[in-house]
C-alpha cells in the first residue's frame, strides 16, 4: 500500500535540485558587463566599482535591498558581499541610476548573479518592481529557495 513512500523526500528534493540547479550558474556576461578591476564592498547591496580606463563609480545591487551597515544585521549582510566577491571577478551591467546618483546594476562574481546568493543566503530580500530582463527573472525565482530573511 506505502510501496516508494521512502522515496518521495528524494523525488521532491530533485524537483528543487532540478529547479534550482539552472541559477547555480547565471551563465550572463559577454559584452553588456563591465569589469571592475577594483571593488570595494560598501554594504549588503551596494559596492564601488573601479574599471580600467575610467571612473570609480558606486553600484547599488539591481533587485535586492540589504540592511545598511548601521542597521541590525548589516554587517553580516556586508561581510557576505565581501565573501560572495573575494577573490573573484566582479562585472557590472548597468540598468539605471537611482536617487543617490548610484548605478543601478545587475552584478556577477565570476559570472554568478551576486542577488541571487544575497537572496539565498538571507542576507538580502528582493526587491524589484518589474521583471524586465532574464536576471530579473532569475532574481524573482530565487526568493522561493531563500534561507530565510534579515529585518
Amino acid at each position: 500500500m506505502f510501496e516508494g513512500i521512502g522515496d518521495i523526500p528524494k523525488q521532491a528534493m530533485q524537483k528543487l535540485t532540478n529547479k534550482f540547479s539552472n541559477f547555480s550558474k547565471a551563465s550572463i556576461g559577454g559584452d553588456r558587463y563591465i569589469k571592475c578591476e577594483g571593488m570595494v564592498a560598501i554594504d549588503g547591496d551596494t559596492f564601488s566599482c573601479q574599471p580600467k580606463n575610467g571612473e570609480m563609480y558606486f553600484v547599488r545591487i539591481r533587485g535586492i535591498d540589504a540592511p545598511e551597515k548601521t542597521q541590525n544585521e548589516g554587517e553580516v549582510s556586508l561581510m557576505k558581499l565581501k565573501k560572495i566577491t573575494s577573490g573573484k571577478t566582479v562585472k557590472t551591467m548597468d540598468v539605471g541610476v537611482d536617487s543617490y546618483g548610484r548605478r543601478v546594476a545587475h552584478a556577477t562574481a565570476d559570472d554568478d548573479l551576486i542577488a541571487l546568493e544575497m537572496i539565498r543566503s538571507g542576507n538580502a530580500i528582493k526587491m524589484l518592481d518589474e521583471v524586465k530582463s532574464k536576471e530579473d527573472k532569475m532574481i524573482e525565482d530565487a526568493e522561493q529557495g531563500a534561507a530565510g530573511y534579515i529585518n
